[in-house]
C-alpha cells in the first residue's frame, strides 16, 4: 500500500510537471552572468518581452509532448500493476519487488530527457528575462539620479554575528526596501568595512552621503510616514519581533506567477536574485573565485558537498547520509548518459568537498576511493570558528560559496548559512536550481534565526495517522509549520516522503506525508514590473 502511496504521488507530480511544461512557448535565451548587470537598452526589450510572456502563458501543449506523456503514463500503468499482482499474490512468478526502484529511477530519467527537450529552451528564456529585469530594477532603485532628494531606507543591523548571517541580513533590509520602494543604505558596527572592500557598493550614486533619518519604521509606522518621509530606519535584530516588514521574506505579486513557472522554490528565486546583486565581487575577489574554480573543477561533471562540524566540532550527521545522496544522484546521471547512447565506463566520479574540519575530507578519501576527491585546504582552514570572522575568513566563505553554486549538483545543510548562501546564488544561474540540490536537514528557510515561525505549510488533504506511528492527524487547511529537528534533541532524520511538522491546531509534532501539504506561498502587494 505504501508503495501504491508512492507512485500515486509521482504520477500526480508527472502531471503537475508536465502541465506547467506545455503552456510556455518559444523563447529566446541569452547567457547572463550574476557578476554582470544589464545595459539600460536591455532592459526596455526584456521588460516589452515580459509582457508578452504573460499573454503566452494559456498556449495549449504540443502534441508530441502529450505523446511522450502518454508513453510515460502507461510505464506507471505497468508498474501499478505489477504492484497489484504482487499484493494479490495470484502471480507467484513476479519479482518480489517488481524491480520498483530501478523502473521509477528509470522513469525519472525519461522525464529529464522530455525536461531537457521541451522545459530547458522555454523555461531558461523566461527565467533570463526575469533576472535580467530584476538585475536592472534592483540597480536603479539603488541608485537614483540625485541622492539628496530620493527615498532612502537606513537599515541598521545590529548584529554580531559571521559573514553568512550578514549576508541574510542584508537580503532582508533589501526586501524591506524593496517594498516600501526605497534605496537602501546599510549601516553596520561589524564586518561592514569588510563587505565593501570585497563587494562592490550596494549604492554607486549614494555611496558617501550622511544619513539623517528621525523614523524608525515599525509594525505601527502610519501610512503617510512610509509615504512622505524622506529617509526612514529599519532595525535589523538577531531575533526580530512579529513585524510585517521581517515577514517580508515574500515575492512581489505581480512576478509571482511567471516565476512560479519555472521555479518551486519562488522564494528562493527571488532572494536568490538580491543576494546575486549583493555579493558582486570586488575584481580582485573575482580573479580569486575564478582561479579556485579552475583548480578545483578539474573534470565534469562535478557533485559538491558541504560538511559543517561548527564550534565543537562535531557533525551531526553520518557522512553516509550526504554520500547517500551524491550516490543517488550519479547513479542517475549515468544512466541518463547511457540512455542518450555514451559510453560510462570512462566517467570517474568527482566530488568537491567545502567544510570547517579538514578530518572530514581525509575520512571521505578513506571511506570512498572511487571518487576523485577535491578540496581548498586553505578555505577549510579559514572556516574554523577562531578564524572564519576573520577578513581570511570571510574570502574563504565567499570562494566556497561560489564554488559550491558552480557545482552540477549540491548537497548541504540548510541549518548552515554556506549551504543557503550556495543555494541562493544557484539560483541566479539556473533556471530552478531546487533540482540540482538536496538538503539533510530540511526545507528550505530564509531566516534560520526563527526556524518554527517562517516555514510556514497549509494541510492540502486530511491525513489520520497509523496506530503507534509518530505520524500527526491533520485536517485540510490546518497551518503547520517544518519543525527543524537540528535545533531539538531526540528527532531522527524524517523517513523519506515525510516531514517533522508542528501542528498549529493540536501544537503536537509528528511525521506528515509531504505530499499531503503545500507551502503557504507568499506574495506582497508590490509592484515590481
Amino acid at each position: 500500500m505504501k508503495l501504491k502511496n508512492c507512485l500515486i504521488r509521482l504520477c500526480a507530480g508527472v502531471l503537475g510537471g508536465l502541465l506547467v511544461i506545455s503552456i510556455l512557448t518559444d523563447i529566446s535565451t541569452n547567457n547572463w552572468n550574476y557578476l554582470t548587470l544589464p545595459k539600460p537598452t536591455q532592459m526596455r526589450s526584456v521588460s516589452q518581452e515580459i509582457s508578452v510572456l504573460k499573454r503566452d502563458l494559456l498556449k495549449k501543449p504540443s502534441s508530441s509532448l502529450k505523446q511522450r506523456f502518454t508513453k510515460q503514463k502507461k510505464e506507471l500503468k505497468q508498474m501499478f500493476a505489477c504492484l497489484d499482482q504482487q499484493a494479490n499474490r495470484d502471480r507467484p512468478e513476479t519479482p518480489g519487488d517488481c524491480n520498483l526502484k530501478d523502473r521509477i529511477n528509470f522513469l525519472l530519467n525519461k522525464l529529464d530527457n522530455i525536461s531537457h527537450d521541451v522545459l530547458s529552451p522555454e523555461m531558461d528564456g523566461l527565467a533570463e528575462k526575469l533576472r535580467l529585469y530584476a538585475a536592472k530594477k534592483f540597480y536603479d532603485i539603488q541608485n537614483p539620479r540625485d541622492c539628496s532628494d530620493a527615498k532612502v531606507l537606513n537599515c541598521k543591523v545590529n548584529v554580531v554575528c559571521g559573514y553568512g548571517c550578514l549576508v541574510r541580513h542584508f537580503i532582508t533590509c533589501f526586501n524591506v526596501g524593496i517594498s516600501l520602494n526605497r534605496t537602501v543604505l546599510i549601516t553596520t558596527k561589524q564586518r561592514g568595512l569588510v563587505f565593501n572592500s570585497m563587494h562592490k557598493p550596494f549604492s554607486e550614486s549614494c555611496e558617501n552621503v550622511s544619513l539623517s533619518c528621525n523614523h524608525v519604521v515599525t509594525v505601527d509606522t502610519e501610512k503617510a510616514t512610509l509615504d512622505n518621509e524622506n529617509c526612514l530606519t529599519f532595525e535589523v535584530n538577531m531575533r526580530p519581533p512579529a513585524n510585517e516588514f521581517y515577514l517580508s521574506y515574500s515575492v512581489p505579486r505581480d512576478i509571482f506567477p511567471l516565476i512560479f513557472a519555472f521555479n518551486s522554490e519562488p522564494l528562493a528565486w527571488w532572494n536568490g536574485q538580491i543576494a546575486s546583486f549583493i555579493m558582486r565581487p570586488q575584481k580582485w575577489l573575482e580573479n580569486i573565485i575564478k582561479h579556485k574554480e579552475e583548480t578545483a573543477f578539474i573534470k565534469r561533471p562535478i557533485v559538491g558537498v558541504h560538511i559543517r562540524a561548527g564550534m565543537d566540532k562535531h557533525i551531526r550527521h553520518p557522512l553516509s547520509h550526504y554520500m547517500g545522496y551524491v550516490e543517488k544522484w550519479w547513479v542517475s546521471y549515468e544512466q541518463q548518459q547511457q540512455l542518450a547512447g555514451k559510453d560510462v565506463s570512462s566517467f570517474g566520479r568527482t566530488l568537491y568537498v567545502a567544510t570547517d574540519v579538514l578530518s572530514v575530507v581525509l575520512q571521505l578519501r578513506q571511506d570512498y576511493p572511487s571518487y576523485h576527491i577535491s578540496n581548498d585546504e586553505e578555505s577549510t582552514n579559514h572556516s574554523s570558528s577562531t578564524i572564519r570572522k576573520t577578513d581570511m575568513g570571510a574570502i574563504g566563505f565567499v570562494t566556497d560559496v561560489h564554488a559550491l553554486s558552480k557545482c552540477d549538483f549540491l548537497v548541504c545543510g540548510f541549518e548552515s548559512h554556506v549551504c543557503q548562501v550556495a543555494f541562493h546564488l544557484m539560483q541566479s544561474l539556473y533556471t530552478d536550481a531546487s533540482d540540482r540540490m538536496v538538503s539533510v536537514t530540511g526545507a528550505y528557510n530564509p531566516e534560520l534565526t526563527a526556524p518554527i515561525t517562517r516555514n510556514r505549510y497549509l494541510a492540502a488533504m486530511d491525513h489520520v495517522a497509523r496506530p503507534q506511528s509518530k505520524e500527526l492527524n491533520i485536517k485540510r487547511g490546518d497551518v503547520l509549520f517544518i519543525f527543524d529537528i537540528s535545533q531539538f534533541e531526540g528527532y531522527s532524520h524524517p523517513p523519506g516522503g515525510y516531514y517533522w511538522m508542528n501542528s498549529t491546531v493540536s501544537g503536537e509534532v509528528g511525521l506528515v506525508p509531504s505530499y499531503k501539504v503545500k507551502p503557504f506561498l507568499r506574495t506582497n502587494s508590490v509592484s515590481f514590473l
